[in-house]
């Protein structure tokens, strides 16, 4: 089975708002809050934030948290369940 646009709802970015360059821009403490509507791109700058703090900081130990171990893997490798 071949796969056309019509069939899959493909993901379009259209660039980060003003709150979301300042989120990146500012968000280099230890702990960092990403707040807003479901979809005002927090999972984006989050995981965007996160490889570019691996990318700076290499050698520091990271942990991802979740409620649960399969949310915390849902997270990290995109599978569904």
């Amino acid at each position: 089975m071949v796969l056309t646009n019509k069939d899959v709802n493909c993901f379009k970015f259209k660039g980060f708002s003003l709150k979301a360059k300042d989120y990146l821009k500012n968000s280099n403490y230890f702990i960092n809050i990403a707040e807003g509507a479901v979809r005002s791109d927090q999972t984006v700058l989050c995981i965007l934030r996160f490889i570019l703090s691996i990318m700076e900081y290499g050698g520091v130990n990271y942990a991802i948290a979740g409620k649960t171990t399969e949310t915390s893997h849902r997270k990290c490798c995109g599978a569904s369940t």
